[in-house]
């Protein structure tokens, strides 16, 4: 499978990443406060005019998050199959559905 950041990068001509968060697989709770609190120090910094995330994991739920209460714009870009099944996977669709309210 290859990603499409490349793509979405050079089509809209996006610059790609200059942060890596290094989070790691920890509990679901750490990684999502220690997403928080990294975001939020780059956004801070840099002063974004938009905000753009994609996909629905726990980096997308903190990014939408910290850039809403930053009242900075975002553009959401999902791809994949929508199940409407709440319970598969559980935490990717409780994800996706907090998204949605953004």
């Amino acid at each position: 499978m290859h990603s499409l950041v490349p793509f979405f990068c050079e089509e809209f001509n996006l610059k790609t990443r200059d942060y890596r968060l290094g989070i790691g697989s920890e509990t679901h709770g750490y990684q999502t406060g220690e997403i928080l609190r990294r975001i939020e120090e780059v956004l801070l910094q840099e002063k974004p005019a938009w905000v753009v995330v994609y996909s629905d994991t726990n980096s997308t739920l903190g990014g939408v998050l910290v850039a809403a209460k930053l009242s900075i714009p975002v553009a959401h870009v999902g791809v994949g199959l929508r199940a409407n099944d709440k319970y598969e996977p559980f935490l990717k669709r409780l994800n996706e559905g907090l998204l949605r309210t953004f």
